[in-house]
């Protein structure tokens, strides 16, 4: 509401303004209409239900809709190999930059995870490595030497108690064989036990 008197050779302007209230229909509660998203296929131009209660039902749906999703787009991957791998090529060239950003990021984040995915990444690893083997409990021995190196200051490395490729018998690459120790105690023991 706007009052406009003149006085003087000055005007003085008086703004009054109003609140449009609305009530939600999920909660009930009487709110400011700013409390409501726009919508103009609605009649009032706003929708029933205020934001607060839109994200609370959005939050709840959300798992069944990410899940509808994950299993729709792997359908299409299925059914479209080719097409995904161009997809998937032609998006990393674009945004290679940031594809390794990201990486650098979660390799500093996960240095332990990290390190135990590039020691299974070697061959003589994969081929040390049964398919028993508890892949958990070795990535544990890679996170406690990061661990230990960071307390400690002191570089330690994820050693072979019976190295897994030594001379007269072979290790194998699982929990039970594994132990952290210094880099100055492995470089000592080097290929022996």
């Amino acid at each position: 509401m706007r009052n406009t008197q003149r006085i003087d050779d000055t005007i003085v302007v008086t703004v009054q303004w109003v609140t449009i209230m609305k009530e939600c229909t999920k909660c009930g509660k009487g709110k400011e209409l700013v409390e409501f998203k726009k919508d103009k296929t609605k009649k009032g131009g706003h929708y029933s239900s205020c934001r607060e209660c839109n994200k609370k039902a959005w939050k709840a749906n959300y798992a069944n809709i990410a899940e509808s999703h994950r299993l729709k787009n792997k359908r299409y991957a299925d059914a479209n190999p080719d097409k995904v791998k161009r997809y998937s090529k032609r998006y990393y060239v674009q945004h290679r930059d940031a594809a390794l950003l990201r990486s650098a990021k979660w390799r500093e984040d996960n240095r332990g995870h990290a390190n135990s995915l590039r020691t299974v990444s070697k061959k003589r690893y994969r081929q040390a490595m049964p398919v028993w083997a508890d892949r958990d409990k070795i990535n544990s021995f890679y996170i406690e030497a990061v661990r230990k190196t960071d307390i400690t200051g002191t570089q330690h490395h994820v050693d072979h108690i019976i190295p897994i490729k030594g001379v007269n018998v072979c290790g194998l690459h699982i929990a039970e064989n594994l132990q952290v120790i210094t880099a100055l105690e492995n470089a000592k023991k080097h290929n022996h036990f």
